[in-house]
C-alpha cells in the first residue's frame, strides 16, 4: 500500500467529536509560524508519509483526542 493509500483508509482513522473535529479542521486550516505562509495543510502535503502521520498523532494529542 502506497503513503496516500496508508493514510486514506478506515484503519487510519478515529472517531472525533464534532467540535473537536471543528477545531482541529480550523488548526490544519490555519496559518502558523512553521508553514511559512502556507496554511497547515497544505504544509503537510510537502511532507512524506511518515511526517504526515507523526504530524497527524501530534495534533490528536495536542486536541485530546489520544493520550
Amino acid at each position: 500500500m502506497g503513503a496516500p493509500e496508508a493514510l486514506h483508509n478506515t484503519e487510519n482513522m478515529i472517531a472525533v467529536d464534532a467540535d473537536t473535529y471543528a477545531k482541529i479542521s480550523a488548526y490544519y486550516s490555519s496559518k502558523q509560524k512553521f508553514t511559512g505562509g502556507m496554511v497547515v495543510r497544505e504544509r503537510l502535503r510537502t511532507k512524506s508519509y511518515e511526517e504526515q502521520r507523526e504530524s497527524g498523532l501530534k495534533t490528536l494529542r495536542q486536541f485530546g483526542v489520544i493520550p
